[in-house]
């Protein structure tokens, strides 16, 4: 049987999934240790306002929103930059195209505007 580490952030609600299924025999494995990052991450309202930042401010495109506190961890929503891998536009295309698949909608979102991202 496989040993299973669990890291958690906030209220940890996939910890709870998670300890759900191995419980049903979905996942077998055996839980181990559960480390948390409680102490210095947001809960679900403050996780949830770089969300609401990037929907209703006035932010350029192509651009990320996350806490600006240390770490990027909590505080109040900033543009906040991003890695090399997260602004991959062939990844990028390539998820839009699996998203358009999967779900059966096909979005507006020409390659020209990947491109140009």
């Amino acid at each position: 049987m496989k040993r299973l580490v669990i890291l958690i952030s906030g209220r940890g609600s996939n910890m709870t999934a998670i300890l759900d299924a191995v419980d049903a025999g979905k996942i077998s494995a055996q839980v181990v240790s559960v480390i948390g990052n409680r102490l210095i991450a947001q809960d679900e309202n403050g996780g949830a306002l770089p969300t609401l930042y990037a929907a209703v401010a006035d932010v350029p495109g192509n651009s990320f929103a996350g806490p600006s506190g240390f770490m990027e961890q909590r505080g109040a929503p900033k543009l906040v930059g991003r890695t090399n891998a997260a602004q991959d536009m062939d990844v990028a295309r390539r998820l839009w195209e699996v998203s358009e698949q999967l779900t059966d909608v096909s979005f507006p979102l020409g390659v020209a505007t990947l491109a140009n991202a």
